[in-house]
């Protein structure tokens, strides 16, 4: 059981970063300069385009925050299996 926390760990942090890259991309793209400029279906299309990313990374890092945290109920139940 000692093994799945740092695997839980690694899960969580692993769905948070993919988060907060795909949600700093969208973030960096809107502050360049030519994004205050550009407007019309393209810019909406692209707006679209990283809103559903930033939503879908977001859902994927919840995934990961419930798969980490049934690892780490897994560990503790197998543990206390193993000492009671």
């Amino acid at each position: 059981p000692e093994s799945l926390a740092p695997a839980a760990e690694s899960i969580r942090s692993a769905g948070a970063s993919v988060y907060q890259t795909v949600r700093n991309l969208g973030d960096d793209v809107d502050r360049m300069p030519e994004a205050t400029v550009w407007s019309g279906s393209a810019h909406r299309a692209a707006a679209d385009m990283f809103r559903r990313a930033t939503d879908r990374s977001s859902a994927f890092k919840d995934y990961a925050e419930a798969v980490a945290a049934a690892l780490m109920d897994g560990s503790t139940m197998i543990g206390r299996a193993r000492t009671g």
